[in-house]
């Protein structure tokens, strides 16, 4: 039986795989329909880390 959780990133986590600043990952989650979508745990927001790959070579194609 597999007990390790899947690991979820931060905004901040996101934004630093992307390189871009926090305020700049907010607005791509406003603005961007392709930009993978967050999970909201309580008042905390994660994502997948697996998203951004796919996201990522969406945008370079």
């Amino acid at each position: 039986m597999n007990t390790t959780a899947p690991q979820l990133w931060t905004i901040d986590q996101a934004g630093s795989f992307l390189n871009v600043c926090r305020s700049h990952v907010y607005k791509l989650m406003k603005m961007d329909p392709a930009f993978p979508k967050p999970l909201r745990l309580g008042a905390s927001i994660r994502f997948k880390p697996g998203d951004f790959d796919r996201y990522l070579s969406e945008k370079s194609s």
